[in-house]
């Protein structure tokens, strides 16, 4: 595929003053980094531009197809929209993942229908594109499309299989397969459930699999032309806005998020992740893409007896990052949302009668929200002295009380974390991007500052990654003007080399819009990405 474009790190992160969010001097609108080796994952018109290549409409199909394998893999749910799947990393299963590729194969300019396969009441939903005077059936998610036996070859459609299940069934001794033909099948590491006849994350053996298309191509159905399937896009939301003494860091780690646990399959831990495991060494376009994130022994499953078994090796899984923001006490008024009984005495906040103050703070984020710690700097002359923190009931979830989440346990003058992630699943949806804290001090109780650091998910293999050689970084801002009211750094952290062992820190100052450096990265294989920060200095 050629590399070109880049990926977009892009988020919107918006602190309500009252009921409209305003201006502040240094705040710098729509920060993007993009690199030359990724893809800009911000639109479909972005992706379909970076990845349809190749002098053949077919190698232009497959190099999307390959593409979209490589960020996207089976797990759970429904997740149509293309900022909280591809880019924020949620990872559903086939309705959505065909919506998904139908918008895709849409802003390329490719007609598409939708397709089907079922046996014994379980079904399944992969597409067709046409190209070439006919339908491709092609199915990302499972690995699946079979050519014809015809010269030259072509990939198949839904009508010439159900017309003829050996094309289907014979595929593989004929060599009518692509390389990673139903690779999941092939995990040798979780048991087979033969009890069910879903093609994805019941871990079938492969003749199982084959069975399931041949069989159930015969009981399926072709959709109509055009169907969206409700796929969703919404320009602009994830652009990222920077304040003076905020960042984003983004991972290529997971983080051991209690909420994230929580909504993971079932025995699943310590977070979401592939669960077959292996598979991913089988496709040998994708895998280099994959092999420098390996975990081994980290991720385990419950089995059907209810013993713990354990993943050797896993490449792909949930992945985290955090938006910091520093406020000092004037800086933490300012941001309220609404506030009462509360003013600033010197460098810190007090109740203004010496009983008791509150404030409030709304933190909007586009990506699903997993968690949140406050680090507070407070001091509490006398035990009777307070200082509380309280979490706010999402708004479809208003008739629940606010959940008290932290006491300050210490006098004299100290910091500690408050941390409230585990709390989240009780108060938001799982698509949630907003939270309120509600801040009471009783008392003689001073607050000084406070680092609030938002836990959000976002899909590391669609991030702004650095291959082997030459990377071009370029940084982009909507309102230059400002850059010259606060220092805008990015920093790239990687490894490479022999078994990634050689560190590596990049740190560059944006004193321009655009501006781009570079960053030379030994091969030959990919490097390991550690995180990507962007933060505004003071």
């Amino acid at each position: 595929m050629k590399k070109q474009g880049a990926f977009a790190l892009i988020l919107v992160v918006t602190v309500l003053l009252a009921t409209t969010s305003l201006a502040v001097a240094g705040e710098l609108r729509n920060v993007k980094v993009t690199t030359s080796g990724s893809v800009d994952c911000s639109s479909p018109k972005a992706i379909a531009e970076a990845v349809f290549v190749g002098k053949t409409e077919e190698e232009k199909v497959l190099s999307f197809w390959h593409w979209y394998r490589r960020v996207m893999w089976h797990y759970k749910g429904r997740c149509r929209d293309l900022g909280d799947s591809v880019i924020g990393g949620s990872q559903p299963l086939c309705g959505s993942q065909r919506a998904l590729q139908v918008m895709f194969f849409k802003a390329a300019g490719y007609r598409t229908r939708g397709c089907s396969a079922g046996v014994k009441g379980f079904g399944h939903s992969f597409l067709e594109v046409f190209y070439d005077k006919r339908w491709h059936a092609m199915d990302a998610m499972t690995g699946f499309y079979v050519y014809s036996r015809t010269k030259p070859r072509h990939i198949l459609s839904h009508a010439e299989m159900k017309a003829d299940p050996s094309l289907i069934r014979k595929a593989v001794e004929e060599n009518r397969v692509p390389k990673m033909f139903l690779a999941c099948a092939r995990e040798p590491e979780i048991e087979k459930d033969k009890d069910s006849y879903l093609p994805w994350s019941n871990y079938h053996p492969v003749p199982q699999m084959i069975e399931f298309f041949a069989e159930g191509i015969q009981n399926g159905r072709v959709s109509g032309v055009g169907k969206d399937y409700g796929s969703l896009y919404i320009p602009d939301r994830m652009n990222l806005n920077l304040r003076p003494g905020e960042s984003v860091i983004r991972t290529w780690d997971f983080e051991p998020v209690k909420f994230l646990a929580r909504r993971a399959k079932r025995g699943d831990g310590p977070t979401g992740f592939h669960r077959c495991g292996l598979n991913d060494e089988f496709d040998t376009i994708n895998f280099p893409y994959w092999e420098p994130y390996l975990k081994k022994n980290v991720f385990t499953y419950k089995k059907k007896d209810g013993t713990r078994g354990t993943i050797k090796r896993c490449y792909r899984y949930f992945t985290a990052g955090r938006f910091d923001r520093r406020l000092s006490a004037a800086k933490l008024l300012a941001a309220a949302s609404s506030s009462k009984g509360i003013k600033i005495d010197g460098d810190a906040l007090v109740a203004e009668d010496g009983k008791s103050g509150v404030l409030e703070i709304k933190t909007l984020f586009p990506y699903r929200i997993l968690g949140a710690e406050v680090t507070l700097d407070y001091s509490r002359p006398a035990a009777t002295d307070s200082v509380d923190l309280h979490l706010l009931p999402w708004r479809e979830k208003k008739k629940r009380s606010p959940l008290k989440i932290w006491s300050a346990s210490k006098t004299n003058k100290v910091q500690e974390t408050a941390e409230f992630g585990s709390w989240m699943s009780r108060y938001k949806s799982y698509f949630n991007r907003e939270f309120t804290l509600r801040l009471k001090i009783g008392g003689a109780a001073r607050l000084r500052s406070a680092l609030l650091s938002t836990i959000f998910a976002h899909n590391s293999y669609s991030g702004p990654y650095l291959v082997p050689g030459l990377n071009k970084v370029t940084v982009t801002v909507d309102n230059p003007e400002e850059l010259a009211k606060g220092k805008l750094v990015v920093i790239y952290k990687y490894q490479d080399g022999k078994d990634w062992k050689d560190e590596h820190v990049v740190e560059k100052v944006i004193d321009r819009s655009p501006t781009e450096f570079e960053i030379q990265v030994k091969g030959p294989k990919h490097p390991r990405m550690r995180s990507v920060r962007v933060e505004v200095r003071r």
